[in-house]
């Protein structure tokens, strides 16, 4: 003790090590224990990184992905024999205009090819042995009136297209209208035998009003003015359809660029002769605007039930032009007259005479066919709106 308080020295340097050593324990030993927690925080979550590092995509994936995204538009455009390409080139066909027609072509320009097909129309139908409309009775006396008919829409029926936008719309309208009707045409009067009971096309209607007449122009509402037809339409047999002055038709339109349906709210609210809904927002997107709408009309037979099936093949496959995008959505085959359940006939042979005898039998089942039916067919084409074609899908 004596020697420490000689040498003061040692005993300073001795007080500031246990100073230093207190400082030390207090102050650096916690700073080691939490950089060392911290530490291996760090370390743990490196570790979790780098290991979700090992899941994120690569150059690898992003060319898988980036394949995959070409195929799947390759499969949604298709080739020229299926997919959308060949939707579109089923609605060129629906809009071919007439010879000398084109899309600056006006109205009133187009009424003369359009009055003048109408009429051929007809007068090919009739050619081919096909009859047209109900007959109508006068003074006891049938007459062929053609009426329905086609249910033409006429230049006089013409009354809201006042602008020139309308007209345009008009006159394309029309020209879709009779392009189907001349595939009805075509569908009706294929494999027609004329040696056989005449078939008959009562009626074509649009489910749609046409937009651009004060009434429902171009479809008949009853059997009133002095219309009495021997054989009697009903419009509520096409699907979906109440028939003239029951309701108003709505049109469908088409999923938006393939991407979505479109809300129903929307859809109601679209207006006949337009492409895009009245609610959707204006916008250049063309991915907002749906690839069109559809066409909906129905019409109506009188013929031989076991020529039904190539009346349907040859309307959704039809072996000349137009070739449309045409689906049946309804169809409807009924007896509107059956046979009677009995038919007694009087007549005298001489009892010796055995081969006529035979022979009446024979004419007498050969004349009891059975009654010709009644079929309504309901069907759909798609109108596609070439500003909505997805771009990866343009030249």
């Amino acid at each position: 003790m004596d020697k420490l308080r000689q040498n003061k020295f040692l005993t300073g340097m001795g007080v500031l090590a246990g100073v230093a050593a207190v400082a030390f324990g207090i102050l650096v030993v916690p700073q080691w224990t939490d950089a060392g927690t911290k530490a291996k925080a760090i370390a743990a979550s490196v570790g979790k990184i780098t290991k979700e590092l090992e899941d994120l995509p690569g150059d690898p994936n992003v060319k898988a992905w980036a394949d995959h995204s070409e195929s799947l538009k390759k499969r949604y455009a298709g080739s020229p024999a299926g997919g959308l390409l060949k939707q579109q080139t089923l609605d060129k066909n629906l809009g071919q205009w007439f010879d000398g027609i084109e899309d600056s072509s006006t109205l009133s320009t187009f009424y003369t090819p359009y009055d003048d097909q109408r009429q051929k129309l007809e007068e090919e139908l009739l050619e081919k042995g096909v009859l047209l409309g109900s007959p109508q009775d006068k003074d006891g006396v049938p007459f062929e009136s053609r009426q329905p008919g086609f249910n033409w829409v006429t230049r006089t029926d013409i009354v809201r297209a006042g602008s020139t936008d309308d007209e345009m719309k008009a006159k394309e309208l029309l020209q879709k209208r009779f392009n189907i009707k001349r595939a009805i045409v075509n569908a009706v009067t294929a494999d027609v035998d004329k040696k056989a009971r005449p078939r008959r096309l009562l009626d074509v209607t649009f489910l749609e009003k046409f937009p651009y007449a004060a009434v429902s122009a171009g479809a008949i509402t009853d059997a009133t003015g002095g219309k009495t037809y021997l054989i009697p339409i009903d419009y509520t047999r096409y699907a979906g359809y109440a028939g003239p002055g029951k309701g108003n038709f709505t049109e469908q339109l088409l999923p938006r660029n393939g991407d979505r349906p479109l809300p129903a709210a929307e859809a109601e609210a679209s207006k006949p002769g337009e492409t895009a809904p009245a609610s959707a927002p204006a916008s250049d997107d063309k991915k907002e605007l749906p690839l069109g709408r559809t066409l909906t009309f129905g019409f109506a037979m009188v013929m031989d039930y076991a020529d039904v099936p190539v009346l349907v093949r040859n309307l959704v496959a039809p072996s000349v032009e137009p070739d449309l995008n045409l689906s049946i959505v309804g169809l409807n085959v009924f007896v509107h007259t059956p046979n009677p359940a009995q038919k007694k006939e009087t007549f005298r042979i001489p009892p010796s005479n055995e081969e006529e005898i035979q022979e009446k039998i024979r004419q007498l089942n050969a004349a009891a066919q059975p009654p010709q039916v009644h079929v309504y067919i309901t069907c759909q084409v798609f109108d596609f709106n070439p500003a909505a074609v997805p771009s990866f899908i343009k030249p």
